[in-house]
């Protein structure tokens, strides 16, 4: 080898030693692993006005000393670059009116904080973590079906009844309500019996219902306006279902845009689906809840 390719190695070699001294060390992660969230009610009095705790997130948002770290869906690992003890809070989201590209934080459940010591290459495993409702939420209907005298019926012009005491296939409990439409009884309406008079137009609103369906249905909220006239306001049109689900749905809108409105009430509709001879539909934990 020449005087000269040697030159030329020695110096690349050197250059080379020189750029990778200067490269910064990766810094090493700890982890944080989440398998699921659940909402946990305050305590077991707490049934009776809070109702069931059925829940269904999807995602957790955790925030670590008040910032906001990522949202992930669940079941979740991910990298933390802290090392520690670190003050972290796992909010609860959810799929605003069912749909999955509308990821939100609910905003009427309290997240859970907790001190983590993040250690670097090690994995802190939380498993299930629990949220509650905010204090003070206002649960201005819940209706599970379960007492002798029940707060949701069918209404005209509905042309076929609700079984509040349906046994052949309750979510929880030892009921759940169910209607049936056919070529004969094709329309099904529903709602509250009574009128809720408590909500502001600056509410954050929110029904939330489980439900078994064979087709899609109507949910809205019964608008009784100022003048006494009733609209029947529709809010969304839910999928059918072979198995039981939990959905939130976001009324917000309906009433802020009815400020001087006298009470709302939640309504359930469906109409027999072309093709179909007959349509069996499950609902139960129907709640409106408001702060």
């Amino acid at each position: 080898m020449s005087y000269r390719k040697l030159l030329l190695w020695i110096t690349a070699g050197f250059i080379s030693v020189i750029i990778s001294s200067c490269d910064p060390e990766e810094p090493i992660p700890a982890y944080l692993s989440i398998n699921n969230m659940i909402l946990s009610l305050d305590s077991s009095q707490q049934y009776a006005t809070q109702g069931t705790s059925s829940s269904n997130i999807k995602d957790v948002w955790v925030y670590i000393d008040g910032d906001l770290l990522g949202v992930y869906e669940l079941p979740a690992r991910f990298p933390v670059l802290k090392e520690g003890k670190h003050t972290i809070l796992l909010g609860a989201g959810i799929y605003e009116n069912g749909i999955s590209a509308t990821r939100v934080l609910y905003p009427l459940y309290k997240g859970f904080e907790t001190t983590v010591d993040f250690i670097p290459g090690a994995t802190v495993d939380r498993g299930v973590d629990t949220v509650n409702y905010f204090p003070g939420i206002s649960y201005t209907l819940y209706e599970d079906f379960e007492g002798n005298i029940f707060s949701f019926d069918s209404i005209l012009p509905s042309t076929t009844g609700l079984d509040p005491f349906n046994t052949d296939n309750p979510f929880e409990g030892n009921y759940s309500a169910k209607f049936v439409i056919n070529e004969t009884n094709n329309y099904f309406l529903g709602a509250c019996l009574d009128s809720t008079k408590d909500i502001n137009s600056f509410s954050t609103a929110w029904v939330e219902l489980n439900y078994k369906a064979e087709q899609a249905f109507e949910v809205g909220l019964m608008v009784q306006k100022a003048n006494n006239d009733i609209t029947k306001t529709y809010a969304l049109t839910i999928n059918g279902s072979s198995e039981w689900k939990k959905i939130y749905i976001n009324v917000s809108d309906i009433i802020g845009s009815n400020p001087s409105a006298k009470s709302f009430r939640v309504y359930i509709a469906a109409a027999l689906e072309s093709g179909r001879t007959q349509s069996t539909f499950y609902v139960d934990n129907i709640k409106l809840i408001h702060n």
